[in-house]
């Protein structure tokens, strides 16, 4: 029983803390709870349909460097991320919730962690004693865990772009969102499995770049979805533009009808008759 619960405590734990890390940039808009453990089971069903997907595919001879690569992408970054993508779209298909370009990613982690968390399981459970388990589970925490965490990055930046960007860029798009993190988890797993194929100095050479290489795309998926997450600044309120002002009205007063000037008397129309001239000698007589 103890065995049991450290292997459930050291698989799960790790998924669990990135669980929290990816709820809280959520903080400005939070995911309902419901919908966040929806999608930590729709994780889970992602390792049955690979387990599908790889039954079929026909066997390398192993020991060798294109064994390596095969097994690293045909035999797991091609079907694992199909898998995650095709739990991924269900998930959300119908979701109300999922609004937001930032909601990709939110439900993109839960089903890779869900894919992690269950994949951790299954590694753990072969271990044949505690110090194995011990060892490959602090291995997992710090490699396998968090780059399914930054494929799911990847992915979810991607379909959320193709979700809510562009329409002329949707298709492209969709294919990133497979492509990016076939590419990534292809890359991942074919340092570590070529490097155990060439022998233990060339595997411990490669372990340690996987943990550069681990550090390094999860710096920069995380500042891709940092400038996604940021809040915008309030656009600042237009002014509300005030009515053009009426002319004050002019003021009237009442005026005083002029005086009427007085009749001027009509002009006479015939001149007066002349007066009778008299003689010169009449009146000097008198």
């Amino acid at each position: 029983m103890f065995i049991v619960l450290l292997v459930l405590g050291i698989a799960l734990t790790p998924a669990f803390l990135l669980m929290l890390y990816i709820y809280y940039r959520d903080r400005i808009q939070p995911e309902p709870i419901g919908n966040l453990l929806l999608g930590l089971f729709f994780g889970t069903l992602s390792i049955p349909l690979t387990l599908i997907m790889t039954f079929f595919l026909p066997e390398v001879e192993p020991g060798t460097v294109f064994a390596g690569f095969y097994d690293a992408f045909i035999g797991a970054a091609i079907p694992e991320e199909i898998a995650k993508f095709t739990m991924l779209f269900l998930l959300v298909f119908r979701m109300k919730s999922f609004d937001e370009p930032f909601d990709g990613i939110v439900y993109a982690s839960c089903v890779g962690l869900g894919f992690a968390g269950v994949e951790n399981i299954m590694y753990l459970a072969g271990g044949e004693d505690l110090g194995e388990i011990l060892g490959m589970g602090i291995a997992r925490a710090f490699l396998a865990v968090p780059g399914h965490f930054s494929d799911a990055l990847a992915m979810g930046y991607f379909f959320a772009m193709a979700w809510f960007g562009s329409p002329r860029r949707r298709v492209m798009n969709y294919v990133l969102a497979l492509a990016v993190p076939i590419t990534m988890h292809g890359i991942y797993d074919s340092l570590l499995m070529v490097g155990e194929n060439l022998g233990d100095v060339v595997f411990l050479f490669t372990f340690l770049l996987c943990i550069v290489y681990s550090i390094a795309v999860f710096a920069l998926v995380n500042w891709r979805i940092s400038v996604l997450r940021t809040p915008k600044m309030p656009a600042v309120a237009t002014p509300m533009a005030m009515p053009p002002m009426a002319p004050p009205p002019v003021p009237v007063y009442p005026m005083t009808p002029p005086a009427t000037p007085p009749a001027v008397p009509p002009l006479p129309t015939q001149l007066p008759p002349p007066l009778p001239e008299q003689d010169d000698d009449s009146q000097q007589g008198e």
